[in-house]
């Protein structure tokens, strides 16, 4: 069950140079600058977030369905409950200098940090891609970025290289909403395809995406979590507890 929690971590590995940014060309009545503002300007704003999200995990080897209960302090502190067949197996709690992780399946606690998904992963990670990623905001490259519009009636398409990655954004040609991102690792063999829909108004945040589908590709490893969100709230502010028996192992 874990897995998929993971999963969605190394996703966000992929993208954490977030910064803002600026288009390079021009083109007739659309240009890079304006795309790149009308997706900051969709971005969600809160201060907290819950919801429930049921998930869909696929690999080479094993595929199941799970729960994940979500919590978000902004900036703070991110709490996961991963359940199945309504027992909790695995609890998370994410802060910006830490991870700790309770396996009740197990019996197992761990605290870890972002140094060690760096080293295990030869990843960069930091806390801000995870909540942006788990808001469905869209993840925005580093500020020596250099983009191009696509030539496409349909959706508006913003390709782009920086010095890690090569990366794309589909989106929708009325609204400017996320629908499609792909990364590209520049020096290895793996790619991020996050696709994202279902996109519903909520009261004071603008439109948060309902539907999510996140694929990993590599060459040792193939993963895709599909997730449905249902109960989103909004700025309530939410109970964390995170409590560790006495009888856990610490790992």
């Amino acid at each position: 069950m874990n897995r998929v929690i993971w999963v969605l971590i190394a996703v966000t590995m992929l993208a954490t140079s977030c910064k803002t940014t600026e288009g390079t060309t021009n083109r007739s009545r659309l240009t890079e600058k304006v795309v790149l503002k009308k997706m900051a300007s969709n971005a969600v704003d809160f201060e907290w977030f819950s919801a429930k999200i049921k998930t869909n995990f696929q690999s080479d080897d094993e595929s199941f369905t799970a729960t994940l209960q979500v919590k978000i302090e902004k900036d703070k502190q991110i709490w996961i409950s991963g359940q199945k067949f309504g027992f909790e197996g695995v609890r998370m709690l994410i802060r910006p200098d830490s991870i700790q992780i309770i396996n009740r399946l197990e019996k197992t606690y761990q605290v870890t940090d972002f140094t060690y998904l760096q080293e295990e992963f030869n990843l960069p990670a930091n806390f801000n891609s995870i909540q942006e990623m788990l808001i469905g905001n869209p993840l925005t490259m580093s500020k020596n970025a250099v983009y191009r519009l696509e030539n496409d009636s349909v959706k508006v398409i913003l390709n782009g290289v920086d010095d890690a990655f090569l990366f794309s954004f589909v989106l929708n040609s009325t609204n400017f909403q996320l629908e499609k991102m792909e990364l590209k690792d520049k020096k290895e063999n793996r790619q991020v395809i996050i696709q994202q829909g279902d996109y519903q108004a909520t009261d004071k945040n603008g439109m948060f995406s309902f539907s999510r589908q996140v694929a990993v590709q590599s060459d040792d490893t193939a993963a895709s979590v599909t997730m449905t969100f249902s109960k989103v709230e909004f700025d309530k502010a939410a109970t964390m507890s995170f409590s560790v028996p006495k009888s856990y192992e610490r790992l």
